[in-house]
Formats: C-alpha cells, structure tokens, sequence
C-alpha cells in the first residue's frame, strides 16, 4: 500500500516538474518577445547591409491539446530543433502527401490523331515502340 502511494508522488512530482519547465519555455520566450517588440522600429545609422529581397514567413496561431505540445517540444529538443521547425516540418509533410495523391489521380485524356481510333491497351504496340526509339 505504501508503494503505490510513492508511484503516485512520483508522478505527480515529475507532472509537475514537466509543467515547471514548460512554464519557463513560455515564459522565456514571452520575455523575448517583449525585447523584440520593445525595440521594434529602432534604426542603427549605417549598421546593416542591403540584402536579397525575400518572401516574408507569416505567424500561424494553433491551438493544440497539452499531451500533444509536450510531445512535440520533446521531440524537438531530442532534434536540436524548435517547437516552430517541428511544425513546419509536419505542414511539409502534409502537402508532400497530398501532392503525391494528387500525382496519383491525374487524369489522362486521349483524342485521335490524323483520324485513328483510340483504343485501349496495357502494353504500346511494338511498332510504335521502334518508331519512338
């Protein structure tokens, strides 16, 4: 009976560890953005070098269950990564996917030339393979 109530306190010391550093990783990266927005329009005379021009990234809200978030911060910290490259790789994916089904269903259409029939078959015929070759 004891041990159980150990394994219990277990738990919930390293749930509640878990919560203790996603708070700071929020709270870190509040703070940050708060620098950022504090210092936003300041301009440095002759600090920067003109650079390409380039497609701006857009900010993206998501609203996703815990279990989930600590899954996907997990996985990104085992990568070196951020929560955010993490994402995009997983946005990447999903087009990936589709394109591929897209690929999959195109439509083939076939019209006559200089009068001949269209016909169906599995295999071209061997003189039409000699005269593409």
């Amino acid at each position: 009976m004891g041990e159980g109530n150990e394994e219990k306190m277990d738990r919930t010391g390293a749930k509640k560890e878990e919560n203790k550093v996603n708070q700071e990783k929020r709270k870190s990266e509040i703070e940050r953005r708060e620098l950022a927005q504090a210092h936003a329009g300041e301009i440095v005379e002759d600090s920067g070098v003109l650079g390409t021009p380039r497609l701006m990234s857009q900010m993206v809200s998501v609203r996703l269950d815990g279990q989930l978030v600590i899954e996907l911060w997990a996985a990104a910290e085992r990568r070196g990564a951020t929560l955010s490259d993490i994402l995009r790789e997983g946005a990447r994916l999903v087009l990936q996917e589709e394109h591929a089904e897209a690929e999959r269903q195109a439509d083939y259409r076939i019209g006559r030339i200089d009068g001949a029939e269209p016909r169906i078959a599995s295999s071209p015929d061997k003189h039409l393979l000699a005269s593409a070759l």
